[in-house]
């Protein structure tokens, strides 16, 4: 019955494990002026450098860039967004802590990027992808930012 109980325990420790999600973060000083925390959600193999522009990997393969931009820069970006013949529009959208447009600008290679206006500063972003929409969207979806 001990050794039931033994294998039964480790068995649910096992399983609580084995969801856990950890996460990388980095506080980036912009030229803006502003202090913006990049927290990377790191189970499935993401990573995250320190550097600017910053790589984000997936299973030790650079998939995205990111770098930062100010607001005025984010408004250039989204009126070429929507007066591009090249640029199809995927989502306009927000959070909490961000208002974002995903794009796909259409080349011999396609981009697909989002472009990032941290709310309460200066600083928006853009992370670049060259891979796939579905690509840009997972690595966007372990991705949270904010003005600290």
């Amino acid at each position: 019955m001990k050794k039931l109980f033994s294998i039964l325990f480790s068995a649910i420790i096992i399983f609580l494990l084995s969801g856990c999600t950890t996460t990388k973060s980095y506080t980036f000083k912009v030229t803006t002026n502003d202090n913006i925390k990049i927290t990377l959600k790191t189970n499935n193999g993401y990573d995250i450098s320190s550097d600017v522009p910053f790589e984000l990997k997936k299973n030790k393969e650079i998939v995205s860039y990111g770098f930062f931009i100010t607001i005025e820069s984010y408004n250039e970006y989204q009126d070429l967004i929507n007066n591009d013949d090249k640029v199809e529009l995927i989502e306009n959208n927000s959070n909490d802590d961000i208002d974002y447009l995903f794009y796909k600008y259409d080349t011999d290679i396609p981009e697909y990027n989002y472009v990032i206006k941290i709310k309460n500063s200066n600083t928006g972003m853009i992370i670049a992808n060259n891979i796939s929409l579905d690509s840009a969207k997972d690595m966007f979806e372990h991705l949270s930012f904010k003005k600290i």
